[in-house]
């Protein structure tokens, strides 16, 4: 390879600086809407309200967490969120657990 680390290993670094930079240090007590976060949660939704705009003008608007925070998720959308972050960490523990571990070393 040319030193092109490549969009997946980039995205992965990307989020890791976001979910260190950005996600409470103690995740522990993190509660939104009733729900106890785990850091995968936190890093998911917070990564839901960065990336999207809210369409405010032509342009797509302005990035939801500039002017929203997860207090401000449909509680209902929130848990359905939540449920899915549980389903896929759950279904790709062995995966996420290798990934850590090679993040851990970049």
């Amino acid at each position: 390879m040319s030193g092109d680390i490549g969009p997946h290993h980039e995205a992965r670094h990307t989020a890791r600086l976001l979910y260190h930079n950005l996600a409470p240090q103690d995740t522990t007590t993190m509660i939104v809407h009733g729900i106890k976060l785990t850091p995968f949660q936190i890093g998911y939704l917070t990564a839901a309200l960065f990336s999207s705009n809210d369409e405010s003008d032509d342009s797509g608007g302005d990035p939801l967490d500039d002017n929203y925070t997860l207090d401000n998720i449909d509680p209902s959308s929130f848990a359905v969120m939540c449920a899915e972050c549980d389903a896929f960490e759950g279904g790709q523990r062995h995966d996420v657990i290798r990934g850590e571990d090679r993040v851990s070393r970049l």
